[in-house]
């Protein structure tokens, strides 16, 4: 048995597993951001995933090139907003300093915050009075 040379060291998988099952919640997450985007918007965002341009997408839509770019700010400023709202909570695999609970200020916690994610409101005309 002394001269057969001994097994290999196996490399632990723990880290690998913890990024998978972190990637899996953020990947969640995303597409519960996604589906709660306006159809509008979350066709441009398709459009411009697919590795169209603002003008290839306005092709494709039947609109404005001015409307795709309009929509695809909205669509990013409601995604950042949306993935924010529907981040999974910290689990057992999620860990480290990132990660602030409801305890602890933050942008999200603190509105006055530099940074602060905020959903956007409805969009009204400036002339508009607010009920």
């Amino acid at each position: 048995m002394s001269r057969i040379a001994p097994p290999p060291d196996l490399p632990d998988f723990a880290e690998e597993l913890t990024a998978r099952l972190d990637d899996r919640d953020r990947l969640a997450a995303l597409r519960a951001a996604v589906r709660g985007l306006p159809p509008s918007e979350r066709d441009v965002l398709i459009c411009v995933w697919s590795g169209l341009d603002s003008t290839e997408a306005a092709q494709a839509l039947g609109v404005p090139e001015g409307t795709v770019r309009t929509r695809l700010s909205r669509a990013r400023r409601r995604l950042r907003a949306l993935a924010a709202d529907a981040a999974p909570p910290a689990g057992p695999h999620q860990a480290g300093p990132h990660q602030a609970g409801p305890q602890q200020a933050g942008p999200r916690n603190d509105p006055g915050a530099q940074g602060a994610v905020q959903r956007p409101g409805p969009i009204r005309p400036a002339n508009m009075e607010t009920p």
